[in-house]
């Protein structure tokens, strides 16, 4: 089952707006990221040419830099994220689940 990622994700009361388009595409290209997370922005920008996976895999990691922001103080660091990451993309992939762009 794929869940549309939606415009906005309210994480700790605060509305976070997704942006996936091809201007965000060219931006995180040239930083070699398939996604980012912005705080003072309240902001989570996503490549949408990648794969049905990397798609799921990379909103599920942005979430949880966010989730960090606003729970836990950044107390988490780069690695801690992407270990969680990683391990509920495999669980919920497992499982059937993912995220993913309207078709």
């Amino acid at each position: 089952m794929t869940i549309e990622i939606p415009d906005t994700v309210k994480i700790g009361g605060f509305d976070f707006k997704v942006v996936q388009d091809e201007a965000t595409n060219v931006e995180l290209r040239a930083n070699s990221c398939w996604g980012d997370y912005s705080a003072p922005l309240k902001r989570i920008r996503l490549q949408t040419d990648t794969l049905p996976q990397e798609c799921s895999h990379v909103f599920l990691h942005e979430v949880i830099h966010a989730i960090n922001g606003v729970y836990l103080s950044y107390s988490l660091q780069e690695a801690e994220i992407t270990g969680l990451s990683n391990g509920l993309f495999q669980v919920l992939d497992q499982l059937g689940v993912r995220f993913g762009r309207a078709e």
